[in-house]
């Protein structure tokens, strides 16, 4: 494309801000990016959790790698990512936890590994971008009445029969429980493709 006297060349790439997006949306190159960077930490990443303990060096993963890697998660970390590339992502992930565990010899599960560090795996990951997002469509573009309704369902399994219910506001936190029925209701009473 030619603007005045300048020539405009379409790339197959382009980044904007730390997130590099290809002509297909198929974030295989961010992904691609995204490994490069861990796996180049990855051995100074060995060296520094020799001196530390296993709490110290899970504290260093999470500030520092685990916010390379799910940088923007809400934003490439979706349903559309596909197959491939997330099983491009769990192996970088638990290979730098297993680092903070000192469990070079990869004798843990995955599962165990989860537990272990109490941190989500990257299928979760995905999940609570997906809900976290809708919660914030709901919250902030919904109407005053469906964020009330949706609300006074977060907590519908504590509830006691015949009880008057009333949400404080004021809190942001919700259980696991809470965000489960939340999202459920969501769900409900929007229908997302």
């Amino acid at each position: 494309m030619t603007v005045g006297t300048s020539n405009i060349k379409s790339q197959s790439t382009i980044k904007a801000l730390g997130i590099t997006i290809d002509k297909d949306l198929k974030r295989t190159q961010h992904v691609n990016d995204v490994v490069k960077k861990v796996t180049s930490l990855s051995s100074g990443l060995r060296i520094a959790t020799r001196h530390l303990n296993i709490q110290q060096s899970l504290c260093i993963i999470t500030s520092q790698i685990f916010s390379i890697i799910y940088y923007a998660a809400p934003v490439w970390l979706t349903s559309e990512l596909g197959y491939n590339n997330l099983k491009r992502i769990e192996p970088i992930h638990y290979s730098t936890l297993r680092i903070g565990l000192k469990d070079f010899k990869k004798s843990q599960s995955r599962e165990k590994i989860n537990l272990d560090t109490k941190r989500m795996p990257p299928q979760t990951w995905m999940l609570f971008c997906t809900a976290s997002t809708a919660m914030k469509i709901i919250r902030d573009e919904a109407p005053s009445n469906l964020h009330n309704k949706i609300m006074a369902n977060a907590y519908k399994v504590r509830r006691k029969e015949n009880f008057i219910y009333t949400y404080d506001n004021s809190h942001n936190k919700l259980r696991k429980k809470g965000f489960h029925n939340w999202i459920n209701h969501i769900l409900r009473r929007i229908k997302f493709p």
